[in-house]
Order: structure tokens, then sequence, then C-alpha cells
């Protein structure tokens, strides 16, 4: 039985979406800077391992940790970047680090840690992608004390357990109390690109349900300013009981972070502040939690205008996963292209469609937990209009007919997202039902269900990123997108992805 309090909490959340329909004022002088950092306890910089041998090991960890990160290119800066970011790197270079996945406002509220398990203690590290290397954290942490918080037993606590948490100041400073949806969809773009780039060839399993304090004391962290907000079971190919064994030899202490920011605490933000609260599990609460949350069907019984004969079938699997990386080359730019191809569109919503093992899914085939929406303006054998994808016959259902177009634009709320929908050949939206999963999980459910979202938005990025230009974003009114879709009471839209539309941008991104 989900708490009733915290079902109350995400619902002034949601009513308070009216407030920020305007967009909020953003405060510049609180932003935060780009990436955390450690300082001097790096453990291949500093040297920690040089003596044991495991160079390589802690290597193969940072390669797969820089790529679903998403740090893997520099853009080439006109001007000298900020003064907090000259802080960053000890030097004003121009040519600065970026994350090539979508963000809001690039601002990234992430930050990877990693718990190497050893044979009597784990050892906590963190990414730090602006020197791309690993920062220790804390090391000698008893087992037991990581099987409680990752709710487990000893033997059952995974060789890597790979932690992404929020930085609340990061996206505060700039959309306040929005933020916390934001930032959950942010969180889901960083899982997504970390199942691309560890699917193939290590067994991945994303968690949802923990103890979130625990969680934060393993790491350090002070809730009110960074939390855990998933965490993924990991076995990466490499000795890791070894690893941990010389970690724990190489730095006996627990290192505190160099803080650069300004650190806002969340009670600058009394509605983000409650929600967070409510959002958060205890240890008895974690525990109860496992159920699977029950799966999102597409109702008929919604006013469908006209069902499609159209089988859409991807292409050939080795066609539709070429261009499924999320690492950036030289000669990526993407085009534009006035009309897409009806294979690319069945190939974006066969991969947008797809699961992901997690602890509140029944099956890690489909997406169950979201339906896949989308607006067609420019599609090889379409007629514009609205529809909604059905994955298990591969069918569209028309939802609406051309005149939505001009409701699309209307539930823009920037003149920068009216141009977009003006551009773009499809506009697609992930659509879930907040309450259902509530009633299970309370305001934690709208956490996973914004995250689940973000898996959807990176698999689209991934998936023509080579082939049109693309670009995410909240700016829309929630109620006109439910509206124009006719979604039915309980469903609402999470969030949209404008696809070949827009001009190249002016900086050129290189391989990191």
């Amino acid at each position: 039985m989900a708490d009733v309090a915290g079902i109350d909490a995400m619902e002034e959340y949601l009513l308070g979406y009216h407030r920020l329909e305007s967009g909020p004022i953003p405060e510049w002088h609180l932003a935060g800077v780009r990436f955390k950092r450690y300082g001097r306890n790096s453990i291949i910089r500093d040297g920690l391992l040089a003596s044991t041998g495991d160079l390589q090991a802690a290597a193969l960890l940072i390669a797969n940790l820089r790529g679903f990160c998403g740090v893997v290119a520099f853009r080439w800066m006109s001007a000298p970047p900020a003064p907090r970011e000259a802080d960053l790197s000890g030097a004003d270079v121009v040519p600065m680090p970026v994350r090539v996945q979508p963000s809001g406002g690039a601002l990234y509220p992430n930050e990877a840690y990693i718990v190497i398990r050893g044979p009597i203690a784990s050892t906590a590290l963190h990414y730090d992608p602006l020197n791309d290397d690993l920062d220790i954290v804390r090391v000698n942490i008893p087992n037991q004390a990581v099987a409680r918080a990752l709710g487990c037993s000893v033997p059952d606590i995974p060789p890597a357990t790979l932690v992404l948490t929020v930085r609340f100041e990061k996206n505060g400073f700039k959309y306040q109390e929005f933020s916390y949806r934001l930032s959950s969809l942010d969180t889901g773009v960083t899982i997504g690109s970390a199942l691309e780039v560890l699917e193939s060839d290590q067994s991945l399993r994303v968690r949802y349900i923990f103890d979130d304090k625990a969680v934060n004391r393993l790491l350090n962290l002070d809730w009110e300013y960074e939390s855990a907000y998933a965490t993924m079971n990991w076995s990466p190919r490499i000795d890791v009981p070894r690893l941990a064994s010389a970690l724990q030899s190489s730095s006996p202490v627990t290192r505190v972070p160099r803080d650069h920011q300004r650190r806002i605490s969340l009670s600058r933000w009394p509605l983000l502040l409650r929600l967070h609260e409510r959002s958060s599990l205890n240890r008895k609460e974690a525990a109860t939690a496992r159920l699977p949350v029950p799966a999102l069907v597409l109702q008929t019984t919604i006013p469908i205008e006209r069902q499609l004969d159209i089988n859409l079938v991807a292409p050939h699997e080795s066609q539709c996963t070429e261009s499924c990386n999320p690492r950036v080359r030289e000669s990526d730019f993407p085009t534009r292209l006035e009309t897409m191809p009806m294979s690319l569109l069945a190939c974006l919503l066969q991969r947008c469609c797809e699961g992901y093992a997690t602890d509140v899914s029944r099956d890690a085939i489909a997406a169950e937990h979201l339906l896949v929406y989308l607006i067609v303006r420019r599609v090889e054998g379409f007629e514009p209009g609205a529809y909604c994808y059905e994955p298990s016959s591969r069918r569209l259902w028309q939802v609406a007919g051309p005149d939505c177009l001009a409701d699309a634009r209307n539930a823009a709320r920037l003149p920068a997202e009216r141009a977009g929908i003006d551009a773009a050949s499809v506009m697609l939206v992930p659509v879930g039902d907040i309450r259902t999963g509530a009633r299970q999980l309370g305001s934690r459910w709208y956490r996973v269900l914004n995250m689940h979202a973000g898996v959807v938005v990176q698999r689209a990025y991934s998936v023509v990123q080579h082939e049109l230009l693309c670009r995410a974003s909240l700016g829309f009114s929630v109620d006109r997108m439910d509206s124009l879709f006719r979604l039915p009471s309980g469903l609402t839209s999470l969030a949209q992805v404008l696809i070949g539309g827009g001009e190249r941008r002016p900086h050129v991104l290189l391989r990191f």
C-alpha cells in the first residue's frame, strides 16, 4: 500500500506545473560548476595503483564510464569559458569537454559513482569526467553495510554497483521546482547510455527501489544537495576483487570532495523538497516495494480516427544498431532531410519501445510502462497527423488529423520550440500513467516514470543522430499535449523529441 502522504506530495507537485508554465527566471549567479571533483586522490592520475599492476583494470572501468557518462567530445568555443569552469581545469582553456547526450539546458545534473566489492570490504569511487579518472571517495566499507544499503545478502553483492546521483543545484538554480522532473529525465538519458555501452558484453540490471539514505551514506552524500536516483548491478569482465584489494591498500582514508560550487540546499525550493522527501524510501519500504508495477496497455476505447494497415517492420538489426553508438566521431554531422524514410521511422519506434531489466518490470523485453505517441509532418507514405504506436502489432493508430499540427505548435511554451516543431519531420512523445504506479510506490513512481522517458529519449537520439537532427525538450504545455493526443484519464505526456528539423550547430564536435 503506497504512502498516501507521498501521493499527496506528487499531486501537489503536478498542480505546481500551472505556476511554472511561463518558466522561472534563472538565477545565473547561483550556477554551479560543470563537474564535481575530489582533488588529489585519483587512482591513475596520482599513481595510487602504480605498484599494484591493476592500472589496466582501472582503465577498463574508466573506458566504460566515459562512454555512458557521454563526455566523449570537445566543443571548441569562440570565447573562453566562464571563470567557474576555468577553476575546474586550472587554466583558461578554449576546448571544453561536453556531453553529447541530450540534457535540458546542457546542465547535466548527474554524477557517476561505482562501488567495487572486495573480499571483506568495498571501495567507493567517483568518476571525474573532466580528467577521465576515478577519484577515491571511501575505502574499507564493510560489505555488511553495502548489503544493507543495496537490500541484498553479502554473497549477492554485485562485483560492481554503478550509482547515478543528482546534484540539485545544477538544474535548480535555473528551473527551480521544475528541475525535479528535468533531473529525472536527464538521469534516464544517462541510464540509456549505460545500457547501450555496457549491455553488449556485460549483464546490467537497473534498480530504482533502494534505501536512499543508506546508499547516500555509502557515498558520503548529503541528500539535501545530492542524492542517489538509480543503482545498476554490473558484472565487468575484469578481476574486480583484486582491484578492490589494491584500492584498499593504496589509500586507507576517506576522501572529501573539493567543493568549488555554491551549495544550494533543497530548502530553497519547498515544493521540490517535499516531493523529494516523500519519494525517498527507507529500508523497510524498499523491501516491501518489490512487486512489479502493472504494465501499461493501449486502451482501444480511446477515440481512434483511423487504424492504419501499415505494418512497420524495421530493417535488419545490424542496420538498426549501426548508428546506435553514443560516441561522436569527427565526421558525424547530422543532416536535415525534408522527408523521413518509413524504414527509419520503423527502426526508431522499435528501438524506443524495447524494454530493459529493472526491479519494477515483469518483462525486460518490452517497455511496459510507456506508450509512444508521435506527430507526423513529413514521413514517407504517411498523412500528417497524430498517431499512437502499438508495439505488439507494429501498427500505428491515428488519433488526430492534420489539424493537430497547429495544436502542437500552440502547446509549445517557447518560440524556439515552436520553430523546431515547424521544421521537424516527426515529434515523438513518450506517454505514461503517473497514478497507477503511485498506488504501489507513492511519489517514487513519478521519478521512476520520468527516468523511463529519459531512456526513450536517449534511444531516439542514438537511432537518428547520424541521419537527422534531434532535439529533446520539456518546453510544452502538458495539458495541451495530452488534449492533442486525446489521452485517457491518468495518462500524460512526459517529453517531446523533435526529429529532422533545424540547422547545424555552429560548434565542432571532435573525439574526446
